[in-house]
């Protein structure tokens, strides 16, 4: 097995700041075998525009894992409401703010060594966990593909009883409100030295 990574062995970088890297992996993989998803949709969303610009805008940050000038991995985030009708509706009889994950990536050679948890600790979490320090936000909310729901589990996220079943997606949160004090304070430390970097 190959060792997993730690936040010290990447480095992060934000999208707009990653296009000529990108590119040039893009070009490497191409060329390879090792061909895959996660690489593709980050150049659509560098290449087609939309990710980038809205990078620019700042209604959207896509911050990027490179491993020795190689991307390993992407997140993109917005802030975002949550309303009653994709909660509980027992539990939450009012709209929540929300960080919203909209894309995590890992490319499939780093799959497994820690790249995912990493951007979603600092990038995801400790980004949401930052934000209670100024302003509201009581959930990480995303939508997970089936396959990677146990993931997402492991690292608190639940998923979000919505009585529209979804052969493909499955709406997860992470509670803020229920990490607790010292859960929140770790992840504001690892996005803290992250995002200083």
């Amino acid at each position: 097995m190959t060792a997993r990574l730690s936040p010290e062995d990447l480095s992060f970088v934000p999208v707009d700041q990653a296009e000529g890297v990108a590119c040039q992996a893009f070009e490497v993989v191409r060329q390879s075998p090792m061909y895959n998803d996660a690489y593709d949709r980050l150049e659509r969303w560098l290449t087609e525009g939309v990710g980038l610009g809205a990078h620019k805008s700042l209604r959207i940050r896509t911050t990027v894992a490179l491993l020795g000038g190689e991307i390993v991995g992407y997140i993109a985030t917005h802030a975002h409401e949550i309303h009653p009708d994709r909660l509980d509706r027992a539990r939450f009889e009012r709209p929540f703010s929300a960080l919203k994950v909209l894309h995590l990536a890992t490319n499939r050679p780093y799959q497994g060594r820690g790249v995912g948890e990493i951007l979603l600790l600092a990038f995801g979490i400790g980004s949401a966990a930052l934000l209670t320090r100024t302003t509201g936000c009581r959930f990480v909310f995303l939508d997970a593909l089936k396959p990677a729901v146990g993931f997402y589990e492991r690292l608190a996220f639940e998923i979000v009883p919505t009585g529209k079943p979804n052969a493909i997606w499955a709406p997860m949160i992470f509670d803020l409100k229920k990490a607790g004090s010292a859960t929140l304070d770790s992840y504001r430390e690892i996005a803290g030295q992250l995002l200083t970097t």
